[in-house]
Formats: structure tokens, C-alpha cells, sequence
């Protein structure tokens, strides 16, 4: 089956008709990242959407960025820094003290791997509070 076709089934089920973290293993198994991407950013939007920040929220965000840096398409890698900022937009402004901050400093080695220029963009609009 081929991963839009699987991203298509996951967009027509309700995600109560299914175990997210059951299909997300087998996802991440068979190496399907952007329909575990898909997930792990419902996941996310859930949690945003109930003004939570639960423990398990820094995993999806972490998994998720890996999401695209394991990704075949150089192009579609570098999405991760718009989706860093959208997400990270819901908790303004980051510390880097919270579990997304210190995710995303963990994940800091690898975004400027693919590219410095905006990961130095993305260093300075989240963290500019922490800059002064």
C-alpha cells in the first residue's frame, strides 16, 4: 500500500476507530514517516486544542521532527521549521526550560545539520526572550 493511500485511510477514520499509539508503532516500523507524522501531529493538536501541556505532548513533537528529518526528500525535511514554529506558536514564548523548549534544544544538532541559516532563524524568533 502505498503511504498516501495510507494517509488518506488515517484522514477518512475517526481517530476513535483505531489505537493511535498501536499504529503509530506499526507505522514507524514499516518507516511510513509522514503518515506517523500525521498522527503525531493530531496528537499534538489535541492536546493544544484542550489548553494542556501533557508529558507525553514533548514526545509527539520530538517523533514528530524526526518525522521529517527521516525523510527521503530534502525539500519536505526542511518543513520542519515552519512546523517547529507553528507549533511552538501555541506555548509563546518558549522557554527553554519546558518540555517543548527542551525538546527542540535537544533536536537543535540535527536541524542545523540541514540547515544552519534556519535554524538560526528559528533559535532567534523563539528564544529571543531568553537573548537579552
Amino acid at each position: 500500500i502505498a503511504q498516501s493511500q495510507i494517509i488518506n485511510l488515517l484522514s477518512a477514520l475517526s481517530s476513535s476507530s483505531y489505537n493511535t499509539d498501536k499504529v503509530l508503532d506499526l507505522l514507524q516500523d514499516a518507516g511510513i514517516s509522514r503518515a506517523a507524522l500525521i498522527l503525531h501531529q493530531q496528537c499534538l493538536s489535541s492536546w493544544n486544542e484542550g489548553g494542556e501541556k501533557l508529558v507525553g505532548s514533548a514526545e509527539h513533537f520530538r517523533n514528530a521532527i524526526d518525522c521529517y528529518l527521516n525523510d527521503d526528500d530534502p525539500e519536505f525535511q526542511k518543513n520542519v521549521f515552519n512546523y517547529v514554529k507553528k507549533e511552538c506558536a501555541v506555548s509563546t514564548p518558549v522557554d527553554s526550560s519546558d518540555s517543548l523548549g527542551e525538546t527542540l534544544s535537544a533536536k537543535l544538532p540535527e536541524l542545523i545539520n540541514l540547515d544552519p541559516i534556519l535554524s538560526a532563524q528559528l533559535v532567534a524568533e523563539l528564544f529571543i526572550e531568553e537573548l537579552d
